[in-house]
């Protein structure tokens, strides 16, 4: 499971971008091991808010293969991810090699730990040993309270197995330790992890994980995961207890007239001792005075944030009034108050309309006050321009299409009934608007400059001064206003000073707008700390309405520190400016905001400057991810984060229908990840819960294709110096043509992969050599699989030929006849070989040059002469018949034959012959005879040394296909059968059987023909073309 860590614990600000570590830190992998599970870093803004095309550069100590680009960009949900191998140089005594992988980008880095032990060689494991020393095998429940912070409740030590020049017990650090709820939603049930998500194994080789409790009360299973290797489950009982504390968010000390809604609700946080929101805690609303208010709308279950609320309306009585809020011994106490006489008459306020131009967009709040909330809007009178709406909430909003004018009446009716109306007028012009609508406060003496800005129209503006006719407004005494819009000088008076401007387009359009600039003693920039104090925070990101928002602003010059505040405007509702120039919160109402904001140095000098915010309506919560997700391959690992906007974040993601794919899951935080075991089409229903509850779902379809998987085994046949080695590495799976290379590591001197997947070459320095292959399709789908071969000083020598039948016991035993033809000697060894794979022990008599031994052997090793002969004759006298098979090598090209001889119950013998064949094809033919009381038997060998699967075609002597078989033949194993008894089709009939094998080293068969006197002779093996 993915795991989110936040950005706190790596002393970054909660106000700045940042980047987090999601999932991927303290894993403990082999050496050179191809599936080691990403690492996954996230970067967000101030707000949380993912940011997408950050571009991260991953680096490393330690030696990893970067398995994907060191260079990445995060995507839309702000993810990026890195792909590693572990790499490095495992010498005589090193247990183990650590690496440090760092992400960095330009608002930080954050750095994973890993560890890797060696390949295994021989018959030594050398994995690491991982104790669960708490909670111990088989211990009770580990018990707590939602809120707590159990120290010490899970812990671990990791230490070596020893090995070659490595003493066992040793600390391995590094390692990552981390706890998983099974339950992830904390609305129904427990959810626990450990405290900075995942600690690591320290130089003592131990990690301890402090279990914090959140959710609801009830049980649930933990899974303590070590370093992605060993996994160990516990079970986790939540019991009823208190909270620890009740704190206010908002809706204190508020006002006002008898019978009304106040406007924001009462809304308080229930958290720990540690100060951490508390999930599903059950608190108790109160009125201290009985009937002085009313409370509607309690939310009586903290959320996801911990958060509980309450609206109040105000009784007929005037006075102060104390509402409670408990949470076991945590309480917090509201004061409203009920304001003297009746309530105001419903009145709206908002006189005048702001012109618009056409194809700029539009949006201006109306404002009422008195009566009592909520308020409904609506047009009492005339029409629009062309492409505006008023929204019930009293926004006028669109984009003009036409110029022109427009006479309307506006209704508001209060929530009481109540009735206002007012007349107004909008007009919509050309397109050029002034949208500088108020000035920075200027100094006497203090140089002054300011740039006005418009819109609209078609640029570039040339900027006037209107002195007025009938009133004649200068410009303050000692400013300029310059044709390009800079208002500048050095203010020589102080006072309020308003005047006129106007903007003239390239088209003669013309616009004009009144300001005023306040010229006060402490005002405008100063020159504290010997420079000019100037905010440079130039603009402020569009906000949107129930989506927490956070700015920061900056100044420079004067003498820290600075102190901020709002000098004239408002800011919207649920928002506000702290004294160290975070202004943050969570918008009530779309509209457009002007403020100017004042910051003030040590020395008192102050600075200002005009911002407008612009806050959009409410978006519905939906999943903007589509419904087909891109498709998984099995036992590759598989990431895709889920996005959603609207609504109020953060979001919490769940299953609601269908299954994900088995190895799959999905984090509370959106991502699905895992890595999926089986080839499958799954159908699941999603579903996403935003901060205030709201839900939206959507079907998914994910398609876990086969991909390519290797089917030769990890450990390649073992090659001896000095003599040519070749070895074919295999697939099944993907499309088209396969390529193979050396992603990383190394072969032994003298070997090399072909890109058709040959190991081959003359070993030159006896060694083992591991590396990962990668191989890849002809569509770009790839695999990476771990390799070792190992190159011995025994001489392996060349195979010569088989017999793919050897007999013994029962009545039977076999002779094998072999001769050098060559002008030199010849080192010969022949093994036998049996069911299984195994060496076979057969007790034989040996005979080399007219001496003959008799001994029980598994293999034969003799020098051969030139021109000499070998004979080896199996003498088992059992009752019981021995099978297998032979595997004759040979320094120089040696041929023979082997006589079968069967023994009756009547003494008579009967022999059939068969050649040493040194063939291996894929696809063997075997004709068959089990016509007029005949009987066929066949004997199979995979030469291959990976198990093989083996497909019998069966035919008639017409060459039509009767039917066909699949069946698994074990590595070099060996197999027989009479025909008519494994394919009952075949009795009576004449024919062949075509075997195929899907290993590249091959396939033999041997024939024998059965007559009914029990007498046989062998039958010719042909290879198909």
């Amino acid at each position: 499971m993915l795991l989110v860590f936040s950005g706190a614990l790596y002393g970054q600000g909660a106000g700045q971008p940042r980047i987090e570590k999601v999932s991927g830190d303290g894993q403990l992998v082999q050496y050179l091991w191809s599936f080691t599970q990403p690492l996954v870093v996230r970067v967000v803004n101030g707000s949380g808010q993912p940011v997408a095309g950050k571009q991260v550069t991953w680096s490393d100590i330690g030696g990893i293969s970067y398995a994907s680009d060191k260079v990445t960009a995060t995507d839309a949900n702000g993810f990026a991810l890195l792909q590693w191998i572990p790499g490095g140089d495992f010498g005589l005594g090193v247990a183990y090699l650590s690496y440090t992988i760092t992400a960095t980008t330009d608002v930080g880095s954050v750095s994973f730990s890993a560890v890797s032990y060696p390949f295994q060689t021989g018959s030594f494991n050398p994995q690491p040993s991982v104790q669960f020393l708490k909670p111990g095998q088989g211990a009770g429940p580990i018990e707590g309270r939602v809120g707590d912070r159990l120290v010490d409740a899970v812990r671990v030590v990791v230490v070596t197995t020893g090995g070659p020049g490595v003493s066992p017990g040793l600390p391995i650090p590094g390692v990552g330790l981390t706890v998983t709820s099974a339950n992830q939603d904390p609305a129904s049930g427990p959810v626990a992890q450990c405290e900075g998500r995942t600690p690591l194994t320290g130089a003592d080789g131990f990690a301890t994980c402090d279990l914090l409790i959140t959710g609801t009360v009830g049980n649930t299973e933990l899974t303590i995961n070590v370093g992605d290797m060993l996994t160990q489950t516990a079970n986790l009982s939540v019991l009823p207890g208190s909270s620890s504390a009740v704190t206010i968010v908002q809706g204190n000390n508020q006002t006002g007239v008898p019978g009304q809604t106040l406007a924001s609700p009462l809304v308080a946080r229930v958290v720990n001792a540690s100060g951490q929101p508390l999930v599903g805690s059950g608190v108790t609303w109160s009125v201290l005075s009985p009937g002085a208010v009313t409370l509607l709308n309690i939310v009586g279950t903290s959320d996801g944030a911990g958060l509980v609320s309450a609206n109040v309306q105000l009784g007929q009585t005037p006075g102060t009034y104390q509402v409670r809020v408990t949470a076991g011994a945590g309480q917090a106490t509201f004061n409203v108050t009920v304001q003297g006489g009746v309530a105001a008459q419903l009145s709206i306020t908002t006189t005048t309309l702001p012109n618009g131009a056409v194809g700029v967009v539009y949006n201006r709040s109306l404002a009422v006050t008195g009566g009592t909330p909520p308020y409904t809007w609506s047009l009492a009178a005339g029409q629009l321009p062309a492409g505006l709406t008023l929204s019930p909430n009293g926004v006028i909003s669109g984009t003009p299409s036409v110029t022109g004018a427009s006479n309307i009446t506006v209704q508001v009716q209060d929530g009481a009934g109540a009735v206002a109306t007012r007349a107004l007028s909008l007009a919509i012009g050309s397109g050029v608007i002034i949208t500088t609508t108020s000035l920075p406060v200027a100094a006497p003496g203090v140089p002054y400059t300011h740039q006005l800005q418009a819109t609209g129209g078609s640029p570039p503006y040339v900027w006037t001064h209107n002195p007025g006719t009938f009133v004649v407004r200068p410009l303050p005494p000692g400013l300029t206003l310059s044709q390009s819009g800079v208002l500048s000088g050095t203010p020589s008076q102080a006072g309020e000073w308003p005047f006129t401007v106007e903007a003239r387009d390239a088209g003669g359009v013309v616009a004009s707008q009144t300001l005023t600039l306040t010229v006060m003693v402490g005002g405008g920039s100063g020159g504290g700390g010997g420079t000019t104090l100037t905010i440079v925070t130039s603009s402020l990101p569009n906000a949107s309405v129930g989506q927490a928002y956070a700015q920061t602003f900056s100044a420079t010059g004067g003498t820290a520190p600075y102190t901020w505040s709002v000098m004239a405007g408002s800011l919207p509702g649920g928002m506000s400016l702290t004294p160290s120039g975070v202004l943050s919160g969570v918008p009530a109402a779309p509209g457009n905001y002007g403020f100017t904001v004042r910051v003030a140095d040590s020395g008192s000098v102050v600075a200002t400057r005009n911002y407008n915010l612009e806050v959009s309506g409410f978006v519905s919560l939906a999943i903007t991810t589509g419904a087909t997700l891109p498709n998984a391959v099995e036992n590759i690992s598989y990431l895709q984060a889920l996005g959603a906007t609207g609504g109020q974040p953060p979001y919490n993601w769940s299953v609601a229908g269908g299954t994900l794919p088995t190895g799959l899951t999905l984090t509370p935080t959106g991502l699905l990840s895992g890595t999926p075991a089986a080839a499958t089409t799954s159908v699941f229903t999603l579903l996403v819960r935003d901060a205030a509850g709201v839900t939206a779902q959507r079907q998914f379809t994910l398609v876990v294709g086969t991909g390519i998987t290797v089917t030769t085994p990890a450990v390649l046949p073992v090659g001896a110096l000095g003599v040519p080695y070749q070895t074919a590495l295999t697939a099944s799976g993907g499309s088209g043509v396969y390529t193979w290379t050396v992603f990383s590591g190394s072969l032994p001197t003298g070997l090399a992969l072909t890109p058709q997947g040959v190991v081959q070459g003359t070993p030159a320095v006896a060694s083992v050599g591991a590396f990962v292959a990668r191989v890849s399709d002809t569509s770009g789908l790839f695999r990476l699989a771990t390799f070792s071969v190992e190159v011995s000083t025994q001489v392996v020598l060349p195979r010569a030929g088989i017999v793919a039948q050897l007999a013994a016991g029962g009545g039977w035993n076999t002779g094998l006849s072999l001769i050098n033809p060559g002008t030199a000697g010849a080192q010969v060894t022949v093994r036998f070989v049996g069911q299984t794979g195994e060496p076979m022990a057969l007790p034989v008599t040996v005979t080399v040059g007219g001496s003959a031994v008799t001994q029980v052997l598994s293999e034969v090793e003799t020098a051969l002469p030139a021109n000499a002969s070998l004979l080896i004759e199996t003498m088992e006298s059992g009752k019981d018949t021995v099978v297998g098979w032979a595997d004759v090598r040979s320094t120089a090209p040696v041929s023979g034959f082997a006589i079968f001889r069967q023994q009756g119950a009547d003494g008579r013998v009967s022999e059939g012959t068969s050649p040493v064949d040194a063939r291996s094809p894929q696809q063997v033919l075997v004709p068959f005879d089990n016509a007029s009381g005949f009987v066929t038997g066949v004997a199979v060998v995979n030469l291959a040394t990976a198990d093989a699967t083996v497909t019998v075609i069966q035919r008639d002597d017409n060459g039509q296909e009767i039917a066909r078989d699949t069946w698994t033949l074990l590595a070099r194993g060996h197999t027989s059968f009479a025909v008519p008894v494994q394919y009952p089709l075949l009795s009576g009939r004449r024919g062949t059987l075509e075997i195929r094998s899907n290993q590249a080293a091959g396939v033999m068969a041997l024939g024998l023909r059965f007559s009914p006197a029990a007498t046989f002779t062998s039958i010719p093996v042909l290879v198909r073309p």
